[in-house]
């Protein structure tokens, strides 16, 4: 959640990580709350962000599980309301 939106990935081989990869060049600008956790239900851990404020959009970037998240969709138009908690 910074000024450049980038997204690092380490993977774990269960003894440790291996060093951080870019996954995704535009994700969770400053402001927006950055989460992570299988949102397609197909066993690979996604990434969420919400952006509160005027918009409160959810957005989210599919993971293929080996080298990147997809581009951010909007998945839905108002949520997650300032004063709101979004854990």
């Amino acid at each position: 959640s910074n000024g450049l939106g980038d997204v690092w990935v380490a993977i774990s081989d269960g003894r440790g990580f291996g060093p951080g990869v870019k996954w995704n060049d535009w994700f969770a600008p400053n402001g927006e709350f950055p989460y992570t956790g299988d949102f397609d239900g197909d066993g690979k851990d996604d990434i969420v962000t919400f952006t509160k404020g005027a918009t409160n959009d959810v957005f989210v970037g599919l993971s293929n599980g080996t080298s990147a998240f997809g581009a951010g969709v909007k998945w839905h138009d108002f949520f997650g309301l300032n004063g709101e908690t979004t854990l």
